[in-house]
C-alpha cells in the first residue's frame, strides 16, 4: 500500500472513510484541466527615472501596476507595487488562451504604458511570457489668439521630432481665437511652429506626455508674442521625510525638502499600521515652509508621519512615512542557572523591526539596555543551556527579566540528529480526536542502514503499519535531512517529503509534505518516552474542495539524536457558501519508546 498525506490521512481519519476516485466524478463529468501563468511585465525605462533624450516626463509617478488575464466569461486582476520589472503568478487556470492586459497607473490615475499579449495556458505547467509595456498616447489642447487685423491665414505645424507623424492645419480667413486639439500623438518631442500670413511667428518643442493632455496658449498683440505650455502634472513627492520626538517639550517635529514648484504641503498623521485606514490630515505648510510642530500628541503612542505637496489643484503622491515613538523605555533581568546562582557572559539579543541591541550579563548575570522604543523580543543567545522562557517580548519599562538556563538532556543514544542508527526502533502513538469520537493507532519504525552512495548515507525505514509514513527512506548528507517515499526519489531533492538542516536555529525552515514550517522556540517537552529537549515548529495550510475549506495549522517537534518527537495538529472543516464550521479535530503524535544500540 502507497504512503497516504498525511494531511489526506487526517480528513480520512476524520471523516472514517476514503472514497474511492470513481466515486467523485458522476458519470459525463469532466474534468477541465488547469496549469500556472507567470507573467513578467517590464515599464518603460522612461518611467522609471531613466535619462532618455525624447521625453521628459516631469514629476509623474507611478502608483500602482494592475495586471488582467481574460478568458470567456472568466476574468481575474491583480494589482502590485511598480517596479522595473515584475512577475505576477496566476494560479490554477483553466488550459487555453488567455488575455493579458498589464497597465502602469500613475497617482493621479491616469494610465500611461499599456502591455497587451494573448497567452496558451497548458495543463500541468507554468507557462511564462514576457510584456514590454509601451507608454500611451497623449494629446495637445492648442489655443491661439490673433490681436492684428488682417491676417488672411494661420498655418500649424505639428512636427515629430523623433518619427514621421508631421501634422499640418491651414485656417483661412481665422477669428481672432482658435482653438484645435491634436490627440492620440505619440508621447515624445514635438515641434510646434506657428506661421501667419507665410511668415514663422512661433516656434517652441513641446513634450507631449503619456496620458496626459499638453495646454498650449499662444498670443500675439502688436508685437509682443507670449507662449505658455502648462500640463495637469501633480508636484514631485517630498523626500527625506523626518519626525523627532522632543521629550522635553512633549512635542514632534516634522522635517522634508523642499519641492521645485509646490504651492506648499499637506502634512498627515497616523497611529497604525494600516496607513490608508490610520492616516488623517492634520496641517497645511506654504511654500517656503518645510517643517512643522505637532503638540496634539499622547505621551507613549506611536506617531506615522506623511507629507504631500499641492501646485494648485493638483497634488503629488504621498511620501513615504516618517515613524517615530513618544515614549523610550529601558530593561534589565538577570539569566541564572538552575541552582539561582548568576551566570556570566551570556548574550541576549535585542529585537525591534531590526536588531536593537546586543548586550551580555555582567559576573552577577545581570543584564540593562535603554533607549528601546516599541515592542521588543529578547532572546538568550548560547548553544550550551536551555533557557526558560525561551523569549520574552515588552513594550514597556521592566526591571524583573528573569532567564534560567539548563543544561541540555543527554539522551546517551545517538551522536545523530535524526534517529538515523542501523538497527534502531523508534514506536509512536497516534490519537486522534473529533466532536464525536476518538481514535488511536500505534505502530514501529525499524531504521536499516542500506549504503553509503556518493557521501550520502541511505536509511531504509519499515514500519509495522500503513498508516502516517509507512515504509520510506531517510537520507544524510553532511548536515542535511532527508525523507523519501521511496528510494528513486532520493536523487531528486524536490520530491522529499521532509528536509531539514542541522543544528537547527530560530527561523529556519523544514517541509512537511510540501508545507513550510518555521522553528518558532526551543522547548523542553515530555512524552511518554521521556523528557527531550525539542524545535517547535510551526505551520498552517488550508486546502479548498468544491464545497469545503480544510484549515490546518501544525506543531511539530523535532528532538536531536530521535528527530520527529511529537505533531499536533488542529484542523477545522468551513462550509464555503456559508462559512459555517462543519467539523474540528485534532489529531496527536507522539514518541513512546525507543531502542538504540
Amino acid at each position: 500500500m502507497k504512503r497516504i498525506s498525511f494531511f489526506i490521512l487526517l480528513m480520512v481519519l476524520i471523516t472514517g472513510l476514503l472514497v474511492g476516485c470513481d466515486e467523485l466524478l458522476e458519470d459525463g463529468d469532466i474534468i477541465e484541466e488547469e496549469g500556472n501563468l507567470s507573467i513578467t511585465a517590464i515599464i518603460p525605462e522612461e518611467l522609471q527615472g531613466a535619462e532618455v533624450e525624447t521625453l521628459y516626463l516631469g514629476d509623474i509617478s507611478l502608483n500602482e501596476v494592475v495586471f488582467t488575464v481574460e478568458k470567456d466569461d472568466q476574468s481575474f486582476t491583480e494589482t502590485v507595487e511598480p517596479e522595473r520589472e515584475i512577475e505576477v503568478v496566476f494560479p490554477e487556470l483553466s488550459s487555453g488562451n488567455w488575455e493579458v492586459t498589464v497597465e502602469a497607473v500613475d497617482t493621479e490615475d491616469n494610465k500611461v504604458a499599456l502591455g497587451t499579449e494573448t497567452a496558451t495556458v497548458a495543463p500541468d505547467t507554468t507557462t511564462d511570457i514576457d510584456i514590454e509595456m509601451e507608454l500611451v498616447n497623449g494629446d495637445i489642447e492648442l489655443s491661439i489668439i490673433v490681436f492684428e487685423e488682417d491676417v488672411d491665414s494661420v498655418e500649424i505645424i505639428l512636427e515629430d521630432l523623433i518619427g514621421d507623424q508631421d501634422i499640418e492645419e491651414t485656417i483661412s480667413d481665422p477669428d481672432e481665437e482658435i482653438n484645435l486639439n491634436f490627440t492620440d500623438l505619440a508621447p515624445r518631442k514635438w515641434n510646434l511652429k506657428v506661421i501667419i500670413d507665410d511668415q514663422i511667428s512661433a516656434q517652441k518643442d513641446i513634450n507631449v506626455l503619456p496620458g496626459r493632455t499638453a495646454v498650449v496658449e499662444i498670443s500675439f498683440d502688436q508685437g509682443d508674442l507670449t507662449i505658455n505650455v502648462t500640463w495637469d502634472l501633480p508636484p514631485a513627492s517630498p523626500l527625506n521625510v523626518m519626525a523627532e520626538y522632543i521629550e522635553e517639550d512633549g512635542e514632534i517635529v516634522v522635517s522634508w525638502d523642499q519641492v521645485d514648484e509646490a504651492d506648499g504641503y499637506l502634512v498627515y498623521r497616523g497611529i497604525d499600521d494600516d496607513e490608508k485606514q490610520s492616516r488623517k490630515y492634520i496641517a497645511k505648510v506654504e511654500e517656503p515652509g518645510t517643517e512643522f510642530t505637532d503638540q496634539d500628541i499622547e505621551k507613549g503612542k506611536p506617531y506615522n508621519y506623511w507629507i504631500v505637496s499641492y501646485r494648485g489643484e493638483f497634488t503629488s503622491a504621498f511620501s513615504f512615512p516618517a515613524s517615530v515613538a513618544t515614549d523610550v523605555f529601558s530593561v534589565s533581568g538577570v539569566v541564572v542557572d538552575e541552582d539561582g546562582t548568576g551566570l556570566e557572559g551570556i548574550e541576549l539579543v535585542f529585537y525591534c523591526n531590526v536588531s536593537a541591541g546586543i548586550v551580555e550579563t555582567d559576573a552577577d548575570g545581570y543584564f540593562a539596555i535603554s533607549g528601546l522604543e516599541g515592542e521588543v523580543t529578547i532572546t538568550p543567545d548560547e548553544d550550551n543551556y536551555y533557557f526558560e522562557p525561551y523569549n520574552i517580548t515588552v513594550d514597556e519599562e521592566t526591571d524583573d527579566i528573569i532567564f534560567v538556563a539548563y543544561d541540555p538532556v543527554d539522551t546517551g543514544l545517538s551522536s545523530d540528529y535524526f534517529g538515523l542508527e542501523d538497527g534502531a526502533e523508534q514506536s509512536y502513538r497516534m490519537t486522534v480526536e473529533t466532536e464525536d469520537e476518538s481514535d488511536e493507532i500505534e505502530f514501529t519504525q525499524t531504521i536499516i542502514h542500506e549504503e553509503t552512495k556518493d557521501g550520502m548515507d541511505i536509511f531504509k525505514v519499515e514500519q509495522d503499519s500503513d498508516w502516517f509514513m509507512g515504509d520510506h527512506y531517510r537520507t544524510r548528507y553532511n548536515n542535511k535531512y532527508s525523507m523519501f517515499d521511496n528510494y528513486d526519489q532520493i536523487n531528486n531533492p524536490d520530491l522529499s517529503m521532509f528536509a531539514f538542516e542541522a543544528p537547527i536555529n530560530e527561523g529556519d525552515t523544514v517541509i512537511f509534505d510540501g508545507i513550510e514550517l518555521e522553528a518558532k522556540e526551543k522547548i523542553r517537552e515530555d512524552v511518554q518516552a521521556g523528557t527531550f529537549d525539542t524545535w517547535i515548529f510551526y505551520g498552517q495550510e488550508e486546502f479548498e474542495y468544491d464545497d469545503e475549506v480544510d484549515k490546518i495549522e501544525f506543531y511539530y517537534g523535532i528532538t536531536p539524536y530521535l528527530g520527529i518527537l511529537a505533531i499536533y495538529a488542529e484542523v477545522e472543516v468551513i462550509d464555503k457558501e456559508t462559512g459555517e464550521t462543519l467539523e474540528t479535530a485534532s489529531i496527536m503524535l507522539e514518541l513512546t519508546d525507543y531502542d538504540f544500540n
